[in-house]
């Protein structure tokens, strides 16, 4: 069979946790033996692409110009017919040439990126499957809820403001942001009726999708790799911990900086040795605003070449993750290596871990920190969560569980065969 995916993104350069879903979607249709095409919308390419993608045809496209998303912005988003989402990438040329391309090489059956690109692959007249990543509408109304200030909705973008602007700007954030939460609700479900499948990658979001839209909506996350051996967790240094991510996506920042200004000082006072080690990109004015290296405690690494290495050698990892939707590939990829992880509820949102089973929980810095000694003084208990961790990361994120759930999709979305999976697997 022949896919072509449609592509809101260039799928290569710098590692995101939706390219990972990307890389997982183009790696299980070509275990199962399909033919991938790539038809992606960016402005540019870039040539550092993971090894799945050797070999797969990627045309580029470019993506609708300021203008004309301007127009379907005035016609269609205020109108409540399309959300902001889909008016970014929407268009006839877009559509045009998606159309053609399905034409051009007998294209089977198309998959979507995301809600952005839903019209221009149902446009096709090809069989669909929407792969929504996260519900956006109820990513957007967590933002909006986490107070009034118009930071939290303009993130980086506030830092960039004069401040006499920072006030009335983030105003009309939030108002755009609460229209688009309200479009995107019923956007979301029309789609999932409109297609021949849906899925998502959490498996809490994939089911209340499938309660709103009353349709089969399966649960579709990336793989991770998973280490011939787990890490040796009980004989590394009992106060460290490791956190991944860029710093430069702000959920990562709030993450970190949150723990740096709130958590870190409760746990050098119950762990004088405590480090956090930070592995991802770190852009130098934010290194400078988390204190650098003059913050005892906190350990700027930035990137790193081997992370299986980094993640072997230490206690923890720890997720202090405040915002988001959706399953966190950093969090995945610790359980796997068998590192135990500390974390507030959102960071395990999606992996079905079982507080003091699977992971250790907390919401307030004294609960997290429990958690950190806890593992520091009983390195039998971090192994043997760890080994928990593991096991259920292999369960429900090694690449042949991926490439199953992906057979299931393609054969209702080409046969309208196969059972929702839109259940976290045991």
């Amino acid at each position: 069979m022949r896919v072509l995916l449609i592509a809101a993104r260039d799928p290569g350069g710098r590692r995101a946790g939706r390219k990972q879903v990307l890389a997982t979607a183009v790696a299980s249709m070509r275990t199962l033996g399909h033919e991938v095409h790539v038809l992606a919308f960016a402005k540019e390419l870039d040539e550092r692409r993971p090894d799945v993608f050797t070999g797969v045809p990627i045309v580029r496209h470019p993506p609708p110009g300021l203008a004309r998303v301007a127009l379907s912005a005035a016609t269609r988003f205020t109108t409540g017919r399309a959300s902001l989402n889909e008016c970014l990438y929407d268009a006839p040329d877009t559509r045009a040439a998606a159309r053609s391309y399905v034409a051009e090489h007998g294209i089977d059956v198309v998959v979507a990126d995301t809600v952005r690109t839903v019209a221009i692959a149902t446009g096709t007249g090809a069989p669909v499957v929407a792969d929504l990543d996260d519900l956006l509408s109820d990513r957007y109304a967590q933002l909006l809820r986490r107070g009034s200030g118009g930071a939290n909705v303009l993130g980086y973008y506030a830092e960039s403001l004069p401040g006499p602007l920072r006030p009335p700007a983030g105003a009309v954030a939030r108002r755009v942001l609460g229209l688009e939460a309200r479009v995107l609700r019923r956007r979301e479900a029309l789609v999932a009726r409109s297609v021949a499948a849906v899925s998502l990658v959490g498996a809490p979001e994939a089911a209340e999708l499938q309660r709103r839209a009353g349709v089969p909506v399966d649960c579709l996350p990336m793989s991770v790799p998973i280490p011939t051996e787990p890490a040796d967790v009980a004989a590394q240094p009992c106060a460290s911990a490791l956190f991944v991510g860029g710093l430069d996506y702000h959920p990562n920042f709030e993450a970190v900086a949150w723990f740096a200004d709130a958590v870190l000082p409760v746990a050098r006072a119950a762990l004088p040795d405590f480090e956090l080690h930070v592995v991802g990109h770190c852009p130098a004015d934010v290194a400078a605003e988390l204190g650098g290296h003059d913050r005892p405690g906190l350990v700027l690494r930035g990137y790193v070449d081997d992370l299986a290495a980094e993640q072997r050698a230490h206690r923890a990892f720890v997720a202090p993750i405040r915002s988001g939707t959706g399953v966190k590939t950093k969090v995945v990829e610790a359980m796997a290596a068998g590192l135990p992880v500390v974390s507030t509820r959102l960071g395990i949102d999606g992996t079905g871990a079982v507080d003091g089973e699977h992971c250790l929980l907390g919401d307030t810095p004294q609960a997290l920190v429990a958690g950190l000694v806890r593992l520091a003084q009983d390195a039998a208990e971090a192994a043997r969560i760890g080994a928990a961790a593991r096991s259920l990361a292999i369960a429900g994120f090694a690449p042949d569980v991926l490439a199953a759930r992906w057979e299931r999709t393609l054969a209702r979305a080409t046969h309208g065969a196969g059972a929702p999976d839109a259940t976290q697997p045991t």
